[in-house]
């Protein structure tokens, strides 16, 4: 990309290095509020992530991207959280709304279990809600038990 033109969002980029949930902080999308456009030299991600770092522009970082947004959601266990056997006696809890600056995008609930297996799991879990949760929660049941999360979509 050459320009970010005034008034306008970035794509979203994969340039962060993560952390030990996978994707977390690792990608990020900028806005140019600057009242004139940004040249974005395209020979390397250092030399871009160097022009952003010297540009007037609004970044906003997620932990995951998705058809061109940045996802940072919110996620609420249900009561238990994990409990032994396939229950359903527990209910959804609804997650804080979204950080300042995203847009909430609704929710998604999911009931299962074993959300411990996508702890190292890469790539894009936008609508699997125990990879989600596990991104945002950094937490998840372990083997043999379930539980019921909510995850709120905010994006930018």
């Amino acid at each position: 990309m050459p320009r970010l033109n005034n008034g306008a969002w970035s794509s979203a980029y994969r340039w962060g290095a993560g952390s030990g949930y996978g994707e977390e902080g690792r990608w990020v999308k900028f806005y140019n509020g600057s009242g004139a456009d940004q040249f974005i030299p395209d020979n390397s991600t250092a030399e871009q992530q160097n022009a952003y770092s010297l540009a007037p522009v609004t970044r906003r970082y997620g932990d995951y991207g998705n058809s061109g947004y940045v996802y940072n959601n919110t996620a609420g266990f249900g009561s238990g959280p994990c409990w032994y056997g396939n229950s359903n006696s527990a209910s959804y809890t609804t997650p804080g709304g979204c950080p300042s600056g995203y847009t909430d995008a609704g929710t998604v609930n999911g009931n299962n279990g074993n959300n411990n297996d996508y702890s190292s799991t890469g790539g894009d879990p936008h609508g699997n809600a125990f990879h989600m949760g596990y991104y945002v929660l950094g937490y998840g049941c372990p083997s043999g038990t379930y539980h019921k999360i909510t995850i709120r979509y905010c994006r930018v």
